[in-house]
């Protein structure tokens, strides 16, 4: 969810495994110069916390878990909920003419090497690149709509990264089509829309 938010907003994610030694994360959060992380548990974010004074750029930590903290840099998920709804409504512009300034070269994400032979190296991945891997992904897989499917690799793995976006963008194609012909084919402001960067080419 925080992966394909970013991507719709034209900002660069990194994913990182939770099971990094904290100085490999310190390393890649440093040098990516994230400034938001979103983790899911509290052991996760207090796992962050004594990194902070080395992470000039880190900002936030977003809690998926409504989990209170005494550091006021770190929200719990429903906090950025209630603040996104209010720039909502305090912005003028449409999600939809977000997306539309995206351009295919634009960087969509950084993926870090496991570091064993030296220091993690990022692989720097456009709007382009994944989606021609979504593209490539379900023409050799073919995989069935309206099945289950079993993930078992962690969220932050390309792979894995790669079959969520097909799952993603497949669900949301039906859902907006069907949100579309309600709407008469207008967008409305506030209206989630999967722009056409991401889409798989043609």
């Amino acid at each position: 969810m925080a992966d394909w938010t970013c991507a719709h907003f034209n900002m660069v994610s990194v994913p990182v495994y939770h099971t990094s030694m904290q100085r490999q994360i310190s390393y890649i959060l440093h040098h990516a110069e994230c400034k938001v992380v979103f983790v899911s548990t509290k052991e996760l974010a207090q796992k962050l916390v004594p990194l902070k004074h080395d992470l000039p750029a880190l900002q936030y930590i977003i809690l998926m878990e409504d989990t209170g903290f005494d550091d006021k840099w770190i929200l719990p998920f429903s906090e950025l909920l209630k603040t996104g709804d209010k720039e909502m409504d305090r912005s003028k512009i449409s999600m939809q003419e977000i997306a539309d300034k995206i351009q295919p070269d634009d960087l969509w994400s950084i993926i870090y090497t496991s570091g064993t032979s030296g220091v993690p190296k990022g692989v720097m991945l456009s709007h382009f690149n994944i989606a021609a891997n979504i593209q490539q992904t379900q023409a050799l897989a073919n995989f069935k709509r309206n099945k289950r499917w079993l993930s078992f690799l962690p969220l932050s793995h390309s792979l894995e990264r790669d079959h969520l976006f097909v799952q993603l963008l497949d669900r949301w194609r039906d859902l907006l089509r069907g949100k579309h012909r309600q709407s008469g084919g207008k967008h409305e402001r506030g209206q989630t829309a999967v722009h056409d960067r991401c889409a798989p080419p043609s």
